[in-house]
């Protein structure tokens, strides 16, 4: 039976009250935030979760004390504690050293900056979740939380290319491909033959697509059960990323060919 939150110091008796005290509705209102990164309002939230706006705010008010939820201009959104939680659960899981060891040699053969994405396929997205940035001056900068289409970068069109073929399908026929640049695929039936490449290749290198000019290359890591749940991705700007376009390829296939062997033998 799960226990009742501890509800802050300034909430009052009455709003104590009348609070959802339930942890299942605290993890729903934080379920709805990731369906809202631009946020979502008192009203838009109580509407989702069928909950009285008066008990939410108690709730929201107790989620913003605790830093895992902040409002700005009347909406809701998740902050760096709601964060900080996902990416401490992500490190219990038993690939998440070898994933963090196969970021650190990418970064460290590369010297760009190195990505670690998991792919959401309920919502189409990629998920930064691991990150160590170029010591160059000029370089990629990453959010961790960040969230990526996958028909407009390496991480995300690489992710997209190795699930089944039926989940390929319906991304097709379903997904909005937003243009974020001149580059940016937005054809179903040439994204259908790139994909056909990128699986044929083992790696993929998106040039402006989703951010200009900069360049990512990303290949897949396997794991066990043979599917593709995380891609690794180096990102850089284009005129440096250019010069070494080949040795990095390279680079970003033998480290992501690595992690995927080593979760294959502990599976």
């Amino acid at each position: 039976m799960p226990k009742d939150l501890a509800l802050p110091d300034n909430v009052s008796a009455t709003a104590a009250k009348d609070s959802p005290r339930s942890i299942g509705r605290v993890l729903n209102v934080l379920d709805a935030l990731t369906d809202s990164p631009r946020g979502a309002s008192l009203t838009e939230l109580s509407q989702v979760l069928q909950i009285p706006k008066s008990s939410l705010l108690v709730m929201l008010k107790g989620m913003q004390l605790s830093g895992h939820v902040k409002e700005l201009d009347k909406r809701y959104r998740l902050a760096g504690g709601a964060f900080d939680l996902a990416f401490k659960i992500l490190a219990t899981r038993p690939d998440a050293s070898t994933l963090k060891e196969a970021t650190q040699e990418l970064w460290a053969r590369s010297q760009e900056t190195a990505v670690l994405t998991t792919i959401d396929r309920e919502r189409q997205m990629v998920t930064y979740i691991d990150a160590i940035e170029s010591p160059e001056s000029v370089r990629y900068t990453v959010r961790l939380g960040i969230t990526r289409g996958l028909h407009c970068t390496a991480a995300g069109l690489v992710s997209l290319a190795f699930q089944d073929d039926a989940y390929i399908d319906y991304f097709l026929s379903t997904a909005h491909l937003q243009r974020f640049t001149p580059n940016t695929m937005t054809d179903p039936d040439a994204l259908r033959d790139r994909l056909e490449k990128i699986r044929r290749d083992g790696v993929v290198i998106s040039r402006s697509e989703a951010v200009l000019n900069s360049i990512g290359i990303a290949a897949p890591v396997i794991n066990a059960a043979g599917r593709v749940d995380h891609a690794l991705l180096i990102a850089g700007p284009v005129e440096r990323m250019d010069r070494r376009a080949n040795e990095l390829v390279a680079v970003v296939r033998d480290v992501a060919a690595k992690a995927s062997a080593v979760l294959k033998n502990s599976g």
